[in-house]
């Protein structure tokens, strides 16, 4: 049996119903999150929701892709790669706690 792959497509009001999903789900968890009141704030409708993102964990699994990505993009803005090599790690640590 093969694995189906999903993928999300990126709609409209894509951007801000992702930003209302993370501010959720950094606030509540996983488990208590429900998208009911991630659509009431971004304006879309549960259909239109879903039709850009299939479910829950895929939704969770993209926003959780972006903060990694923003992240790493803001400690790669601060590590001077012209340091002492022993620096780095320190530097590295900070981002991650």
């Amino acid at each position: 049996m093969t694995a189906k792959t999903v993928r999300i497509r990126k709609e409209r009001k894509f951007d801000q119903r992702l930003e209302e999903a993370r501010e959720a789900f950094l606030r509540d968890g996983f488990k208590p999150v429900s998208v009911t009141p991630i659509l009431g704030r971004s304006g879309v409708s549960k259909a239109s929701l879903y039709t850009g993102v299939p479910d829950k964990r895929l939704l969770f699994s993209e926003v959780m892709r972006r903060e990694c990505d923003r992240l790493t993009g803001a400690a790669r803005h601060e590590i001077n790669l012209t340091v002492p090599a022993e620096t780095v790690p320190k530097v590295m640590t900070r981002h991650i706690l």
